[in-house]
């Protein structure tokens, strides 16, 4: 179980590229995400490795503490389709017992700085179907959720996973915020049968298909709606738009 270590003092976010930046990321990655130190540092050679074999187009940003250990991280892969840039958002991780502090947006806010600069028009990313927090950050960046399909193949290549995506070509003052009174105007539903509203619906996250059947009828996700949005919200409901 993670040690409490309390607020921590987090430096601005770097980008690094050096073979021995790539293992502490690697290896502080799959710590994150539950292997031990041995199978941690294994798994960070064997990335660095065949880093380009497998990650050659991507950059690779930090967070680190005040003594230097790295607490997040995250990749960024920006490649040219149908004649346009579009960034890809890769593995992104927070240290366990660090979460929660906004640490995740600070790599966030840094991946579409580096994404405009690059010219991108849009990022694009996958959030796992099962994890609430991870969509709810994403939807405080302005990612909507689109589907299960990945756009440039057409093919589910992450049946566990929504793809989300963000337009860097938008107007001025940025994406726009879901208020309260727009979760108050939704429609509430719990079957694709009862779905009437030709603007806004809210449904439960936990039931996928309910969610995958609303997305193929033309709406996507803005938000991953709380009891504490709204008193008359009893569990996560996500709050979709039509397009």
């Amino acid at each position: 179980m993670p040690i409490d270590r309390g607020p921590v003092m987090a430096m601005p976010v770097e980008e690094v590229s050096s073979p021995e930046d790539l293992h502490a990321f690697y290896k502080a990655l799959f710590i994150a995400h539950g292997e031990s130190e041995r199978e941690a540092e294994e798994d960070a050679d064997w990335n660095v490795k065949n880093r380009q074999r497998v990650a050659s187009n991507n950059r690779f940003f930090v967070i680190r503490d005040e003594n230097g250990s790295i607490i997040a991280g995250g990749e960024l892969r920006i490649d040219d389709h149908a004649g346009q840039k579009e960034a890809y958002g890769g593995q992104k991780f927070v240290a366990p017992e660090l979460r929660n502090q906004n640490i995740a947006a600070m790599l966030d806010a840094k991946g579409l700085e580096v994404a405009k600069q690059a010219g991108c028009t849009q990022v694009w990313g996958v959030v796992g179907m099962n994890s609430g927090a991870a969509l709810r950050s994403a939807f405080k960046g302005g990612i909507v959720l689109r589907g299960v399909r990945n756009e440039e193949t057409g093919q589910e290549d992450n049946p566990d996973c929504y793809y989300v995506s963000r337009s860097l070509v938008e107007a001025a003052g940025g994406p726009k915020t879901v208020t309260p009174a727009d979760l108050v105007e939704a429609q509430r539903i719990r079957t694709i049968n009862e779905l009437q509203s030709p603007k806004a619906v809210l449904a439960p996250w936990a039931d996928h298909a309910l969610v995958v059947e609303i997305l193929k009828r033309g709406y996507v996700g803005k938000w991953l709606a709380l009891p504490k949005d709204d008193p008359s919200i009893t569990e996560p409901m996500i709050y979709f738009e039509k397009v």
